[in-house]
């Protein structure tokens, strides 16, 4: 089957090379990975348009799985299928073929987003760079739009007309435009002799103006009261945040309650904050999904159902998690709802468990048919007749037997090589010994008179042997092409014979497909709709969020602020409260002072007996500064003379020392 398809998808356009299943199965290894590679150059020529004969094994190696792993083409790329591919084994080409040329237009469309949208492997040493992180952003960033522009382009393309339905449509509003010609003529011709017929018509025309007018007044209606609506609703929001602020500003209202009412604020912002980044993780989860299953290979039937039951599963939990939500909204027994808790946790596991048992008994269906199928396919290519387990034992025994045999005989091999060396050496021997009996016979011959004899006979002798020899070639070669013939007529029967209901259901499987395709082309336009909408509701979503951040950092920095003026208001009212207590004799700030009053002002008394003291110091220092400068001068002028008298006595004395007798030392006194 895959060799048919192959040859199939070969002859068609755009390829058109017009072989046949001998003339492709009889390809060189070479041959075969230069239309591998024309086939690849279809889908990407900027990257495999090369001479295969220049390039390296490694680097072809490696062009080609990474160009597969781009198409989405399951395999194991161990280096032993990568030796495979690029010595052109029929094995490893004819799969990968059959997997890309029916998919022609999907894959050519996917090598091409992958240009764009295969992500960079950056090192991680260079990942930490900020110059790098910011590239690595800002090209995330343009792959995001170039997803959403191909999307559109897509939509469009599907939503747009061919060239031919344009023509239709054309032709028949120009038909309709000459038939609503010609009945304005007409209604013309008849009614012209007719006083009010151009009364009648401007009414008319009024008439349709005024209906246009009320279709345009309902839009601007309807675009008024939804902006009336949020506008509304705003104005309920300001107001409510407006009496909250009057009651927290209104004077019966205490500290703590301010306080309380500003905490209520910012765990209410908060738990909204909290709320619309989980919506906004969800949403960033179900993009990368969406993002994942654009990437990935068209959806079959069987994978469209299994999300069919996704989607009723998720539904199911949805409602779950909605009747929860109403019970923990409207709680009618407390101590139920534990136990309604766990039953219902153990209803979802139950149904994973169950989900997870269908999965693995369609999966196993899978592989039941995968294994019919190859057995099958093995039937075809090499008869009904293969092993199976008990005969497998049976051969495996046989094989060992052979193998025993074979090494035996291998034994014996090698005793018949070593005889054969002794008897090519004796065949020298003689040879050498027999140039003397040539020339005897020579010279027996020449006196007999029949010179030349026995090269005679022997040249007859090996004609005929060489006669015999052709004669049978011949007879073998024509009996061993008449079977030859034979067996291929016979087989050809054969596979005829086996390939007609493969046709047929081909046919019936071709036909499926273009439905199924159908259906699939549908659910991605529905799929790329929605991931627009999405893109767009998420953009709605981060300008709100930061909104609300700037507005919970706004509340925040003024609940810091009212709060200082609130404690330095308490403060100064307790301090007034005080001193009229003080000033009206109830009670005294202390012993000394009675009030704030006189504290104050013996503290200002204290500061200006303080400043007069200073000012009197000051005009002191003024006064004496120059006899206070010349008497520090004499004094540091006398402290270096002295220094320098005990620094020469010191020196008179370590000398008096060292002669070895010590003069008596005069008294130290100071000469003026």
């Amino acid at each position: 089957m895959d060799l048919k398809t192959i040859v199939e998808h070969l002859n068609a356009p755009p390829f058109n090379l017009n072989l046949s299943f001998d003339v492709f199965d009889e390809k060189t290894p070479f041959e075969l990975l230069e239309t591998f590679n024309d086939v690849l150059k279809y889908l990407d020529p900027r990257q495999h348009t090369v001479d295969l004969r220049d390039e390296p094994p490694e680097t072809m190696a490696i062009r080609f799985c990474n160009f597969l792993q781009v198409l989405n083409f399951k395999s194991s790329y161990d280096p032993n299928f990568q030796q495979n591919l690029i010595h052109g084994d029929k094995r490893t080409i004819y799969p990968i073929l059959a997997y890309i040329l029916p998919r022609l237009p999907e894959l050519q469309k996917r090598a091409y987003l992958a240009r764009f949208l295969v992500p960079i492997d950056v090192p991680s040493d260079l990942a930490m760079d900020e110059e790098m992180q910011n590239a690595i952003k800002q090209h995330e960033k343009l792959q995001f739009e170039f997803k959403v522009t191909h999307a559109n382009l897509d939509a469009l393309k599907g939503e747009s007309l061919l060239p031919g339905d344009l023509k239709k449509a054309i032709q028949q509003l120009d038909q309709e435009k000459d038939q609503l010609n010609n009945k304005i003529a007409n209604l013309k011709t008849k009614h012209a002799n007719k006083e009010s017929f151009n009364e009648l018509r401007e009414v008319t025309s009024t008439y349709r103006q005024e209906q246009e007018q009320e279709v345009r007044i309902a839009e601007r209606v309807r675009e008024q009261k939804r902006a009336l609506e949020q506008l509304e609703q705003h104005l309920l929001m300001a107001t409510q945040r407006l009496h909250e602020v009057k009651r927290a500003n209104s004077s019966d209202v205490s500290a703590d309650r301010m306080l309380a009412v500003l905490r209520e604020e910012v765990r209410k912002g908060r738990d909204q904050q909290e709320r619309i980044l989980r919506e906004i993780e969800d949403k960033n989860k179900r993009f990368e999904q969406l993002e994942t299953a654009l990437t990935e290979a068209p959806v079959s039937a069987a994978e469209v159902e299994d999300l069919n039951d996704e989607v009723k599963r998720l539904t199911r939990e949805v409602g779950v998690l909605q009747d929860k939500a109403n019970e923990a909204n409207n709680p009618t027994d407390d101590r139920l709802a534990v136990y309604k808790q766990q039953a219902s946790l153990v209803a979802k596991k139950k149904e994973r468990l169950m989900e997870n048992i269908k999965d693995l008994e369609r999966e196993k269906a899978d592989m039941e048919t995968v294994i019919a199928g190859k057995e099958k396919e093995y039937e075809t290519v090499k008869g009904p007749n293969f092993l199976k387990g008990a005969e497998f034992k049976n051969y495996a025994n046989s094989l060992r037997g052979k193998t025993n045999q074979f090494k035996k005989m291998k034994a014996e091999l090698g005793e018949i090589r070593a005889e054969l060396t002794v008897l090519n050496r004796t065949e020298q021997l003689l040879k050498s010994r027999a140039t003397n009996m040539d020339e005897f016979l020579k010279s027996m011959e020449d006196r007999k008179g029949v010179s030349g004899y026995t090269k005679t006979q022997s040249a007859l002798e090996d004609v005929s042997a060489t006669k015999t020899q052709v004669d049978e070639m011949k007879g073998k070669t024509l009996e061993e092409y008449s079977r030859v013939v034979e067996k291929i007529n016979s087989q050809l029967k054969e596979k005829k014979n086996k390939l007609a209901p493969q046709i047929k259901e081909l046919r019936v499987v071709r036909q499926r497909y273009a439905e199924v395709e159908q259906v699939f082309l549908e659910r991605r336009s529905v799929y790329e709709n929605t991931l627009v909408g999405l893109d767009s509701e998420k953009a709605k979503l981060e300008t709100d969020i930061s909104a609300y951040q700037e507005e919970i950092g706004r509340e925040e920095s003024r609940y810091h602020q009212l709060q200082s003026m609130t404690s330095i208001i308490d403060a100064q009212l307790q301090r007034a409260q005080d001193e009229a207590k003080f000033l009206n004799g109830d009670k005294t700030l202390s012993r000394e002072f009675r009030s704030y009053t006189d504290l104050y002002q013996s503290k200002t008394a204290q500061q200006e007996n303080y400043a007069k003291e200073l000012r009197k110091q000051q005009k002191n220092i003024k006064e004496g500064h120059e006899g206070n400068v010349k008497q520090y001068k004499l004094f540091s002028d006398m402290k270096k003379l002295l220094s320098v008298k005990m620094k020469i006595l010191r020196q008179e004395v370590n000398a008096a020392a060292a002669q070895g007798f010590a003069q008596p030392m005069e008294a130290d006194r100071l000469v003026l």
